[in-house]
């Protein structure tokens, strides 16, 4: 039945931008990537993925929100007029919704995780390469 409202935000990845496949983030929850095999490729694809789920968050936040508000005055209309299937039905779809959305939470939290770790990774391998260089000027300059 529609009541001329919006369809539903997208409840899977089907719909959602992401640069990383599914096999990758199952990869990534299972903690199965090998990171220092080339930890600045992986510090840029996840960064990438980062700034794309914000954009995408703060781009469909509004129309997301407009959506759940939309969807709770339904349910509460159907309730008054004593229709439980078309209840459970909208109730199915925020649930799923909510889930989604969670879903997506959860990663940029693991993204974010992530992140952190390369880079401070990153800035390791940087002071080694540094302490060596400034050992070689030492040597150099003592012979």
């Amino acid at each position: 039945m529609d009541f001329g409202g919006r369809p539903p935000p997208p409840m899977d990845d089907t719909y959602f931008p992401s640069l990383l496949k599914k096999d990758i983030w199952s990869q990534i929850e299972n903690n199965t990537i090998n990171f220092p095999a080339d930890i600045r490729g992986w510090l840029k694809k996840l960064t990438d993925e980062k700034d794309l789920i914000d954009n995408y968050s703060l781009e469909k936040q509004p129309a997301i929100n407009q959506w759940f508000a939309e969807t709770d005055f339904v349910i509460r209309t159907l309730r008054c007029v004593n229709l439980p299937e078309l209840v459970e039905h909208y109730e199915d779809q925020l649930t799923a919704q909510k889930i989604y959305l969670e879903k997506i939470d959860h990663r940029s939290g693991i993204l974010k995780y992530l992140i952190e770790r390369l880079e401070m990774a990153v800035a390791e391998e940087e002071n080694k390469i540094d302490k060596q260089v400034d050992i070689e000027k030492e040597e150099t300059t003592i012979k």
